[in-house]
């Protein structure tokens, strides 16, 4: 399709799209289906911020490639794959998800293995807990029937499929994948792309069962050499045990065959690993070994041979593509500007002090004056403080004015998404004192007006993966807080008609610009804003915008 003829499309119905839902193509869309379609590179890169219709773009993209090529979309949160699914489900995508999503045939109500079920009453049993996990041959994931392997066998030769980084992941290491490489690959929300591909590749071994199956001592130190020639031993045993085991009679029967082949499959990926490439990041419940170059794994793994491989974000950055071994050259790179007013998303940093383990007590006099300042000029108007910490949370809420404490809401870490449900949906002028609101929330237009990031996002570099990547890209480290930050700004602004405000109170943020700007996407720079004082809120201007 030439560049001419992208510019002279039809309506989006006329390919099918709902026309309620897309009456009109965007400039921007027309200029990323364009660069998706005519680039001459194998890779394409589009920072396409909220508002510029990325998800239309790319759908249209897959149908225009032509009629007998197939194509795939990853997505990573749940919310966008089951959007993917209400709005183009019906024009013949497949939705494929993980195992855990589908009830086992072979242990439900009439299959062949319904007495190894759980007979605890309500429970449905799943995919992800079949017998098939437990070595046992199941005619109805190889003959048909089982609902997980019957959408996989679909997807062998279906023409579009939407499905979400894990399950693609997944399929590929250890069953068969989808079928022939696809034609084209979207990759959304492809900012976090290589965390997701290192997430895939950990190694999780939990300690209570290394017990059950008579494990008892691992090796003395962190070595990965160590610990590679100690899962080749104990691979071996336990490829003893479950030969010795007879044919399951219980769901306890079934579960033990299932526990040593998962242990059985765990060690076997540890015996095989690069010693040199992996690190040891072990906690309380588990012994646990990541990769600190997912790069070397990104092909095999998740472009998987894919004729063209499109990345999508709003915040995609040069640095991503490095961070997944794609060198500038071999990739087409489009920054969409925003169409939203930076005036009416405008990133203000106000001069506070450095928010970091050095605070002495004035600093956190001064930190937690500047929060109630800036709250109680803003009495009519929900907000949301990025504490990044629940100790900074803490502070917060005892140290409020009494002025506008009650306005204060929060959460802990089991009942965030209740909370946040509240929060977005009472009329009261809240403010949400939170350490977790980053990526998969949106707060459009009365739910948040103003936003305060109260410490820059700087990962703990004590966490052993990320001091590794460091040591090997210093640069690592930066990428990941202005990731995080982009994001946690976003939270506020959804479409051109919206407003909010952000105040940055962390004077880390003055020499982190200057010098990691160009780790951000564009748009996001073009609303920075250094203030002396704070700023009059942005509600009482917005006459002038």
């Amino acid at each position: 399709m030439s560049t001419r003829q992208t510019q002279s499309l039809p309506p989006p119905s006329a390919f099918g799209f709902s026309a309620s839902k897309f009456p009109t193509w965007r400039e921007d869309q027309i200029i990323a289906l364009d660069i998706i379609l005519n680039a001459p590179t194998r890779f394409v890169g589009l920072n396409m911020p909220t508002g510029s219709g990325k998800t239309l773009a790319y759908m249209a993209a897959l149908i225009l490639q032509g009629d007998h090529r197939r194509g795939v979309v990853l997505t990573h949160a749940k919310g966008l794959q089951d959007q993917l699914y209400q709005d183009f489900g019906g024009m013949g995508v497949l939705d494929i998800r993980g195992q855990r999503n589908y009830p086992c045939a072979a242990l439900g109500e009439g299959g062949e293995f319904q007495h190894l079920a759980d007979p605890t009453p309500g429970i449905v049993p799943t995919c992800d807990q079949g017998p098939c996990h437990a070595g046992l041959i199941c005619s109805h994931k190889e003959g048909g029937g089982c609902g997980y392997y019957d959408n996989i066998r679909l997807g062998q030769f279906w023409r579009w499929i939407s499905t979400n980084y894990a399950a693609w992941l997944a399929q590929k290491r250890y069953v068969a994948g989808f079928g022939t490489p696809p034609d084209m690959l979207i990759l959304d929300e492809a900012d976090i792309a290589d965390e997701v591909l290192a997430d895939s590749l950990t190694i999780t071994i939990p300690k209570w069962e290394l017990h059950t199956v008579g494990i008892q001592t691992v090796p003395d130190g962190p070595s990965a050499l160590l610990w590679r020639d100690w899962a080749k031993f104990h691979k071996a045993r336990l490829g003893k045990k479950l030969e010795a085991l007879g044919t399951p009679q219980s769901n306890s029967d079934l579960k033990t065959r299932r526990r040593l082949k998962h242990l059985e499959r765990l060690l076997t990926s540890l015996a095989e690993i690069d010693y040199t490439a992996w690190v040891p990041c072990h906690d309380e419940h588990h012994w646990k070994f990541a990769t600190i170059r997912p790069s070397v794994f990104a092909e095999p793994h998740l472009f998987q041979g894919a004729k063209k491989v499109v990345l999508v974000s709003g915040t995609l950055t040069p640095k991503t593509f490095a961070l997944l071994g794609i060198q500038p050259a071999q990739v087409t790179f489009f920054q969409c500007p925003s169409r939203f007013n930076p005036r009416r998303r405008p990133v203000i940093h106000v001069p506070t002090c450095n928010v970091d383990n050095k605070m002495k007590a004035e600093h956190w006099d001064l930190w937690s004056t500047r929060i109630n300042q800036i709250v109680g000029a803003r009495p009519g108007v929900k907000g949301i403080i990025h504490t990044r910490s629940y100790k900074r949370r803490d502070v917060i809420l005892a140290r409020a004015d009494q002025a506008h404490a009650s306005r204060m809401f929060s959460h802990g870490d089991k009942d965030l998404a209740k909370r946040v449900e509240i929060f977005k949906g009472t009329p009261s002028p809240l403010v949400l004192v939170s350490p977790s609101i980053v990526t998969g929330w949106n707060f459009p237009h009365d739910q948040c007006r103003f936003q305060i990031i109260a410490k820059l996002p700087f990962p703990d570099t004590r966490d052993p993966v990320i001091k590794a990547r460091v040591e090997m890209d210093p640069e690592y480290l930066y990428h990941l807080t202005m990731r995080d930050l982009v994001q946690s700004v976003g939270r506020g602004m959804r479409d051109p008609l919206d407003w909010c405000e952000t105040l940055v109170i962390d004077n880390h943020f003055k020499w982190f610009m200057a010098k990691y700007r160009h780790l951000a996407p564009q748009w996001f720079v073009q609303a920075v804003v250094y203030a002396q004082t704070i700023p009059k809120p942005l509600g009482s201007l917005l006459t002038t915008l």
